[in-house]
């Protein structure tokens, strides 16, 4: 293949907080690597000023096939957002924190995530859909105050509890698995010692709506995005290829 057009398959957006003094050194080494391995390709530096969305569809008009997010999880979870409807392939290189995706992806942070990158491990795997909206790895819900209501049945919580829909996440010390078609609604009671107490529920489509009609109930997404209820909340399965490390966490324990 044509090096300038092999160059082309891979497409870099940097996160604006990489600008930073402090990662000069270590985005020169991921940059070297990059070059060294023979996957360099165009780089985007995002800022406040450009819409990702319109530069990521520019990178696939011109030929973008790998679409690369490096940064931390808000990063990763910004980009899914968008890759999810076009027909590209997702890596990542993580720098900065969070970066709990990137461990459950096995992608360690920095150069080493290069060579991740060039051997083109890849799965297909299921996305949460959230309103109009995607996540990769979960929902964590703020307040228990809530209601979820499917069309055969409703749960409403009765004490204080934190609550997560997982798509792929480690949520009180079990991992779901990204690639059965269902999201996890976990349970853990607050004042209770580790793992007593849990409860899951294996779902496709849910609504979550407040106890209180006046209110909203905070919920955080992938860790950064936040969200009010009411909120509409599915599986989309198979809905993003994404390049992954061999020690990636997708074994289920549930």
């Amino acid at each position: 293949m044509n090096q300038k057009l092999f160059c082309l398959m891979f497409y870099y957006f940097y996160d604006s907080f990489l600008n930073e003094r402090k990662y000069e050194r270590i985005l020169a080494g991921i940059e070297a690597r990059i070059i060294a391995l023979g996957i360099d390709g165009k780089k985007r530096h995002l800022n406040i000023l450009k819409d990702m969305t319109e530069l990521v569809k520019e990178a696939i008009r011109e030929g973008a096939k790998t679409i690369v997010a490096i940064g931390n999880d808000k990063t990763f979870s910004q980009m899914v957002n968008i890759v999810a409807e076009l027909n590209v392939t997702l890596g990542f290189i993580p720098l900065g924190k969070p970066n709990k995706i990137s461990k459950l992806l096995g992608i360690p942070p920095g150069e080493i995530a290069c060579d991740i990158l060039s051997n083109r491990l890849t799965e297909t795997v299921d996305l949460g859909k959230v309103n109009h909206s995607y996540f990769f790895s979960s929902l964590k819900i703020a307040k228990s105050k809530v209601i979820f209501k499917s069309e055969e049945y409703q749960i409403v919580p009765l004490k204080e509890q934190e609550i997560n829909i997982s798509n792929f996440d480690d949520v009180f010390g079990e991992i779901s698995n990204p690639r059965d078609g269902f999201l996890e609604l976990a349970f853990f009671p607050l004042g209770f010692r580790k793992h007593v107490g849990k409860s899951f529920f294996s779902i496709k489509e849910i609504k979550i709506e407040s106890q209180i009609k006046e209110e909203s109930v905070i919920v955080i997404a992938d860790q950064s995005r936040i969200l009010k209820t009411p909120l509409s909340v599915k599986i989309s399965p198979q809905k993003l290829k994404v390049i992954v490390g061999r020690k990636r966490k997708f074994k289920r324990t549930l």
